[in-house]
């Protein structure tokens, strides 16, 4: 989606800054799911730990084309001239 919205000259920059942003998430994602678990297995309801995991999982893609939708349904290619 970067190539579609940003000049040529700055789909690098952007696709640079959005894989650093995906691996932190990939470094942080694991902790956050094995305290949770941990959690809800001291508590002895691991089920409810998964529930908790998985719901908001299944309805993230739908959540992300909604807000995709939102955002560039009147969109324009930005020019270099602009963001500067």
């Amino acid at each position: 989606m970067a190539s579609d919205f940003f000049p040529v000259e700055a789909v690098s920059l952007v696709m640079g800054i959005e894989g650093k942003a995906g691996s932190i998430e990939v470094t942080l994602f694991p902790l956050l799911i094995g305290y949770l678990l941990d959690t809800y297995k001291a508590i002895g309801n691991i089920i409810a730990g998964y529930n908790i995991l998985f719901t908001p999982c299944s309805v993230a893609y739908l959540v992300s084309l909604v807000i995709i939708h939102f955002l560039t349904c009147k969109s324009e290619r930005l020019m270099l001239e602009q963001i500067q």
